[in-house]
């Protein structure tokens, strides 16, 4: 007669544990999602500061030449960064745009 008082008891904790280790499978598939998508963004993050070097150092170089060639003439030109970076942040922001709709 006991083994009867508390068998609805035992079938409620069962399924509440059903009911937990489901919701802990899905936080678990959604941390991996999670690290994944930082994952990705990171490496996004690192080609972006690369690319953003590259860029840099093709304006450092583009500005000793004119400044080389403006210093032949007698003529002083230097670009600001201002000027130079415009396009670069532009671009840079609407890939993190695009990047963060995913």
């Amino acid at each position: 007669m006991e083994i009867n008082k508390k068998r609805p008891a035992f079938i409620k904790s069962k399924e509440r544990v059903a009911h937990i280790q489901k919701k802990l499978d899905s936080a678990r598939k959604s941390l991996a999602q999670a690290k994944k998508a930082d994952a990705a963004h990171e490496q996004d993050i690192r080609e972006l500061e690369d690319e953003l070097a590259e860029v840099d150092r093709k304006r450092k170089e583009y500005e000793d030449m004119v400044a080389g060639e403006s210093q032949s003439q007698g003529k002083d030109v230097h670009l600001e960064d201002a000027q130079v970076r415009v396009d670069t942040i532009t671009r840079d922001m609407s890939r993190l745009e695009v990047l963060s709709t995913v």
